[in-house]
Formats: structure tokens, C-alpha cells, sequence
């Protein structure tokens, strides 16, 4: 990947330069320590293990929709609440309940 940046001079982030260094890194140390060892193997090893293969695009979709709609929800309601919390502290009817344990 670092060749491929390289070569095309594309720039990138710093965060990911130093994941793709780090990669590399590891690669490195793997090689001197194990001689057939491929990071890329064992990444692919890894994702087969733990990929779903019942993934359920609607199902996947209904799920993100509900989200946004949940943020949705409390954003439009949050001034709203905001504005009773206020109220209440400026009327002098708010109260706060502290229990410590054990400190």
C-alpha cells in the first residue's frame, strides 16, 4: 500500500500512514520471527472467521433508519426539555438527589 501511495503520489492521512506503517512493522517482525508468516493471510483468515454470510441488507437498513429516527427524536426534543430543566431551576423546583457509595 505504501509502494502504491508512493508511486501515484497520493496523499493521505497521517492517522493512516502510521496504521500502514505500523502494518508494516508488524510484518516485518512476524517474518524475522516466523519465515512463512503473511499478515495478509492472517488478516484474511481473520475476516472469513468472523464475517456473516447471513447478512440481511433490509434488516441492516430498517436498523439505520430507526436509529436516525431515535437521534432525530431526542435532537427535536431536547430544547424542549432543556427549557423545562431551566424553568424549574429558575423557580427554584429543581432538586438534586446525591448518593455516594463507599467514597
Amino acid at each position: 500500500m505504501l509502494g502504491i501511495v508512493s508511486k501515484y503520489k497520493v496523499s493521505l492521512p497521517v492517522e493512516l500512514l502510521n496504521f500502514f506503517r505500523t502494518l508494516l512493522y508488524i510484518e516485518t517482525i512476524g517474518k524475522n520471527t516466523i519465515p512463512d508468516f503473511s499478515l495478509g493471510d492472517l488478516i484474511t483468515e481473520l475476516f472469513q472467521e468472523k464475517t456473516v454470510f447471513d447478512f440481511n441488507a433490509k434488516e441492516a437498513v430498517a436498523d439505520s433508519i430507526k436509529t436516525l429516527n431515535d437521534f432525530r427524536k431526542l435532537a427535536f426534543g431536547f430544547p424542549k426539555r432543556m427549557d423545562k430543566l431551566l424553568n424549574k431551576m429558575i423557580n427554584d423546583k429543581f432538586t438534586v438527589d446525591f448518593y455516594h457509595m463507599n467514597l
